[in-house]
């Protein structure tokens, strides 16, 4: 008897297959799942990842800062900004313009 698994348990088992260091085959054999199945769900839950960024806005997003005292001042930093994927960039004071547009645009492009 098969047993159903649900799309989080699906992303699950991607997820441990993709950091167990197992080919697929070896994988699968050792979990008792089909590998066409486990390559349908990778191709299935990539395509709804896609979609569902292609839907939201592209626009940047504001949100709220919370001070945390006198240590961020002390440090010579101007500023931090956190990007998706728990990247912090840290700017310094008399930062080069340039300099920051082209490291968001490389940070993006490997997100």
């Amino acid at each position: 008897m098969s047993t159903r698994r649900s799309r989080a348990d699906w992303r699950r088992l991607l997820s441990r297959q993709a950091h167990s260091g197992l080919s697929i085959a070896e994988f699968c054999r050792r979990e008792g799942v089909r590998p066409q199945s486990l390559s349908w769900w990778r191709w299935k839950l990539r395509t709804a990842e896609e979609q569902a960024a292609d839907r939201a806005p592209n626009e940047p997003r504001f949100l709220e800062l919370e001070l945390t005292g006198a240590s961020v001042a002390d440090s010579g930093v101007a500023f931090e900004i956190a990007l998706p994927g728990d990247v912090v960039v840290r700017v310094p004071r008399g930062f080069d313009p340039r300099e920051l547009e082209r490291l968001v645009r490389a940070v993006r492009s490997s997100c």
